[in-house]
């Protein structure tokens, strides 16, 4: 593994990859990048591909582990990048930050698409971002920035969707006084502060035709005149665009200049989503719950399998959504299938239990061994949560407690089942006083 711009760091240990991970200092943060390795790189036991990480933090390569300290204010250039990185113990610690610039997950068509952004990143050339909604188009635009001459520089992110069409074009070119009714002032627009930086201009494929005329004057001559301006505008600016829209699509039907599109697809990468991806969806749970709900929460199994088989729609942006209502609304430490919405817990269950209610091999198909089978498997889908249970398979709870004294199944003594059986003893108690 190579730490910073100047050395490599060899870790004598089998589980250690020859090439693991790259630890770099981008002037403010460290970061560290998983290179390929065999089996893996952790931080605070979350498999990662690329993440900023803080003093305190535990990254494990293989069976090593090393813990970051110290504040890198101590440190002055060179010197932190060799100094801030000691060996510890395999303790470990919960991020601190938000973790929204973390790349979380170990698979393949992650790893692919972060190697072509970084190969990208060593040019100028324009980056245009494919992906379907919620798959982190932003973290791999300041990925591809991070990993450029112009890290030192403004990036500047923005969501062109965002702002009203008629303002677009004097948002990002800015617009000389008396341009249009209330320009009183002349105004500098994003492309000019962004000058020597990296701009992110996520939804291109909703910018207005006026503003794709100037877009592909700056991406041609890197120049642009003001709205309502008479003099270009000279800029040095790197341009990356995202889309969840087929733009090829858009030039056949007439609503997106067929010019401006091969300037913005020099290179293209296409970010997977988690449906492509399902075996980054743990880690990410795990993820999540730490920078959320911090040290003690944890998902159990049952609730971890419903997560993984769910197809995600929203991607990353929705995971990251359902964790954060699961913490919040969660009233034990370990999140478990009652604290999932509807939509992942019911499709699991469903999923599940029919699987589960076919007779096996040999096996009997009787009504009450079907009943049997079927009540079986929902208390399995929903965590042995009996008040779920009932619920989806629409009788009271009193009802199911009968059945599975029929069927010869003990009721238990503790956990959700009697604390609920209390809280209607007593509202039962109220009532008669």
């Amino acid at each position: 593994m190579s730490v910073g711009r100047h050395g490599m760091l060899q870790l004598f240990d089998p589980s250690v990859s020859r090439e693991h991970a790259e630890l770099s200092w981008n002037g403010e943060t460290w970061i560290v990048t998983d290179v390929g390795s065999r089996n893996g790189t952790f931080v605070n036991g979350v498999g990662v591909q690329r993440k900023r990480i803080s003093p305190g933090d535990t990254v494990k390569f293989g069976k090593v582990s090393l813990k970051l300290v110290g504040d890198a204010d101590e440190f002055d250039g060179d010197e932190a990048e060799t100094r801030a990185v000691t060996m510890a113990s395999t303790s470990q610690t919960l991020p601190s930050g938000p973790g929204a610039q973390a790349l979380v997950g170990r698979s393949d068509a992650l790893r692919g698409a972060m190697k072509t952004a970084a190969r990208a990143a060593k040019s100028n050339a324009t980056v245009l971002l494919f992906g379907e909604s919620g798959t982190g188009k932003e973290l791999f635009a300041r990925l591809v920035w991070e990993e450029s001459s112009r890290a030192g520089r403004k990036f500047l992110p923005v969501h062109t969707g965002a702002i009203e069409s008629s303002l677009l074009a004097s948002t990002l070119f800015g617009h000389e006084k008396g341009a249009f009714t209330g320009a009183d002032r002349q105004k500098k627009g994003l492309f000019e502060e962004a000058d020597g930086g990296t701009i992110f201009l996520d939804e291109i494929g909703e910018i207005n035709g006026e503003t794709q005329v100037k877009l592909l004057r700056v991406l041609q001559e890197g120049e642009f005149m003001r709205v309502g301006g008479t003099e270009p505008v000279k800029v040095d600016v790197r341009v990356i665009c995202a889309t969840n829209r087929d733009l090829a699509a858009a030039v056949r039907d007439g609503r997106f200049r067929e010019d401006l599109y091969y300037r913005l697809n020099v290179i293209q990468i296409h970010l997977p989503p988690l449906r492509e991806r399902p075996g980054d969806i743990s880690d990410l749970v795990r993820h999540y719950v730490a920078v959320i709900g911090g040290a003690g929460k944890s998902v159990s199994g049952a609730a971890m399998s419903l997560l993984c088989r769910y197809s995600w729609p929203g991607n990353v942006r929705e995971l990251r959504n359902v964790v954060e209502r699961m913490v919040v609304l969660g009233a034990r430490d370990e999140l478990d299938v009652c604290d999932l919405p509807p939509e992942i817990a019911g499709v699991g269950a469903v999923e599940h239990v029919a699987a589960a209610v076919a007779a096996p091999e040999g096996g009997s198909n009787t009504l009450v061994d079907i009943e049997r089978r079927h009540i079986a498997a929902t208390l399995e889908a929903c965590g042995g949560n009996k008040k779920l249970a009932a619920e989806r398979l629409g009788i009271s709870r009193s009802s199911l407690y009968e059945k599975l004294k029929d069927f010869g199944e003990a009721c238990p003594k503790g956990g959700h089942d009697v604390s609920e059986r209390r809280t209607e003893t007593s509202e039962t108690t109220k009532k008669t006083a």
